[in-house]
């Protein structure tokens, strides 16, 4: 006998129609050409992609990138005036498929999404990036390295290795809107997309920078062109075997080398600080860096006084790394010390260029790299979470003191190379300390649901029907039943904040994104499964259709709200308008669940959560349909 599969999609009060619409005046700094003006990190991002000539924006909404889609929403009278297109997808893989589709033709187009997105998104940049480019495919990935709003550890760079993508990664503001143009270029050259890793420190923060004049592309939604299909290259454009190892071949022999000379002859790598040296003077040491990780170091190196000091070597593509000047910056030093976010992939790579050089002479001494561990057993770099400026001052002082600095045996003077005073160390190791122990009194309190949310109507609801099924006497009564232990599968969303207080009794498990239905295979109690509008539109139709293949006992619980809440109420393919604010054709989550279900047993109920008695009652029975 099938066991029921139960979609109840849960409805709130719809707005009128022009108050959804929203009223958004220009924002003239994104048309400013000239002179300098504060933008955050993510509205750098689009004002980058304007000076750059763009015709696609897409994406999938996603903390720390999720403001660059209410950017482009602000903003959707500039974009519509001159034909850019922007466009939300229904998850990071069709933005993907987009940026292909637009490399067909001679135009630039951007994807943005966040560190799990690129995990989404993979199998279609795989593929993509071997097809090529046009004018430039640029994938922008947010980066939250101190999981602040991200289920697991992020770092997109060992991803965009994986699928052969040149990866930059802009280190000051004005670099974060400058290299996207770079971006571009080093696409368009190399016949590869690239990636353009920012993290959620740069994403959310801001700064003044100078601006160029925006570029309005030739080809857009105003000024559409027709592809001639006998120009089509089908052995490039379809990757499949035998091409395959054809294309891999070129992409490692030809297009990646190509994308290095671009950045060589874009400056995005540059030796900081370089000092006269030869033979037997060099400098003691040296830093390797990139990224949000350099300014922090060029920061940690002002605070302790040697700012322009000491050596630095700032990678601005990371990946392929220009072994070139990686081995004129080891020719100045005796050491390298690599600074960087998360786990040691630019140190283990550095490491592997300068012992392959030696070996095969092309230098002529060994230079030990360090970075998560530092000599004589000193604390490195941190492997896990994300750096700032303190964290470097307090790993820096022990081995600046060790490597450039001398005590004298009497401890009432000191003696030091000029470049380093132990007592700012001592004062700034003091300050450190004073810090560290300072004691703010902030209440307490777990994420929760938005006032006014009617997931806080749903949660209070199944809260009393699960402590309710578990009284032997109330579901006698009621039931004619003995008690039901329900478990609850979840996955990303708002309605992962179930976890905390008042309610981590509905949240047992959870699953990537759309997956949560999967993880209730092969258990014999009932299960409940959230999932949000925007989720189901994401990836959780084929969830659904997996449990009534499988035959689960199991109920979604489908929260409308009308919006991708989480990352700052985006459209969903359920509005009526796009995110330009653009009429749009909007889909029924219910008639969609209906089409899975067919002829099927299977309920399917619609009501609203504010009316709890209903509500109450409609969850009830289908929950205990057998």
């Amino acid at each position: 006998m099938k066991q029921p599969v139960i979609c109840i999609r849960v409805l709130i009060n719809q707005l009128p129609r022009q108050l959804r619409r929203g009223i958004y005046e220009m924002d003239e700094r994104f048309t400013q050409a000239s002179g300098t003006h504060v933008y955050t990190g993510c509205e750098l991002l689009v004002k980058g992609a304007l000076e750059s000539g763009v015709s696609l924006l897409t994406g999938y909404p996603g903390s720390p990138l999720a403001e660059v889609f209410d950017v482009i929403q602000r903003n959707a009278e500039l974009l519509k005036n001159n034909g850019i297109v922007a466009q939300i997808a229904n998850n990071e893989a069709l933005s993907i498929a987009r940026l292909n589709g637009s490399q067909m033709a001679d135009v630039r187009a951007i994807a943005f999404m966040k560190s799990v997105g690129l995990h989404v998104a993979s199998d279609a940049l795989a593929i993509s990036n071997l097809a090529g480019t046009t004018e430039g495919a640029v994938v922008v990935v947010g980066d939250d390295t101190w999981s602040h709003s991200t289920q697991v550890p992020a770092d997109s760079r060992f991803l965009a290795r994986h699928v052969y993508t040149p990866l930059i990664e802009p280190s000051t503001f004005q670099e974060l809107k400058d290299w996207v143009n770079c971006a571009f270029q080093i696409s368009a050259a190399a016949d590869l997309y690239v990636c353009y890793l920012t993290t959620e420190n740069q994403a959310s923060g801001g700064g003044n920078v100078e601006l160029q004049p925006n570029i309005y592309p030739d080809i857009t939604g105003l000024k559409r062109v027709n592809l001639d299909t006998e120009l089509i290259d089908a052995d490039k454009r379809v990757v499949l075997p035998p091409h395959t190892a054809q294309i891999e071949t070129e992409t490692l022999q030809e297009r990646l080398p190509t994308a290095l000379e671009m950045a060589r002859h874009l400056g995005l790598n540059t030796i900081q600080f370089a000092r006269e040296t030869s033979g037997k003077n060099r400098f003691p040491l040296g830093f390797v860096s990139a990224g949000l990780a350099h300014s922090c170091l060029l920061h940690a190196l002002g605070e302790l006084n040697l700012y322009g000091d000491i050596p630095v070597l700032k990678l601005g593509m990371t990946h392929p790394i220009d072994a070139d000047i990686v081995r004129e910056f080891a020719e100045q030093i005796d050491e390298i010390y690599v600074v960087e976010e998360k786990r040691p992939l630019l140190e283990n790579e550095i490491k592997a260029l300068l012992t392959q050089m030696y070996q095969d002479g092309g230098i002529k001494r060994y230079v030990n790299i360090w970075g998560k561990q530092f000599p004589d057993g000193l604390a490195g770099i941190p492997a896990a979470s994300g750096l700032d400026t303190s964290i470097l001052i307090q790993k820096l002082i022990p081995l600046l003191k060790h490597r450039l600095a001398t005590e004298s045996g009497t401890g009432d003077s000191e003696e030091a190379d000029p470049l380093v005073d132990l007592r700012h160390f001592s004062r700034e190791e003091t300050l450190q300390k004073a810090v560290a122990e300072q004691q703010i009194a902030i209440p307490q309190r777990t994420p929760t649901f938005c006032p006014g949310c009617p997931h806080r109507d749903s949660s209070s609801v199944f809260l009393e029907i699960t402590r309710q099924f578990m009284d032997a006497d109330y579901m006698k009564k009621h039931h004619a039943s003995g008690p039901v232990d329900i478990v609850f599968h979840g996955d990303i969303g708002c309605y992962s904040m179930l976890k905390y207080e008042p309610f981590p009794r509905l949240m047992h498990n959870l699953s990537a994104m759309a997956l949560g239905g999967g993880s209730g295979a092969g258990i014999d109690n009932k299960q409940i499964v959230f999932m949000g509008d925007s989720t189901f539109f994401h990836g959780g139709l084929a969830a659904i259709s997996d449990s009534i293949k499988n035959n689960q006992d199991i109920a979604y619980i489908i929260l409308d709200n009308q919006t991708t809440a989480m990352t700052g109420h985006q459209p969903t393919p359920a509005g009526e308008l796009d995110i330009l604010g653009n009429p749009t054709f909007a889909q029924d989550i219910e008639l969609v669940a209906q089409g899975l279900a067919g002829s099927s047993e299977i309920d399917i109920v619609r009501t609203n959560p504010e009316d709890r008695g209903h509500y109450k009652k409609y969850l009830e029975k289908p929950i205990l349909k057998p």
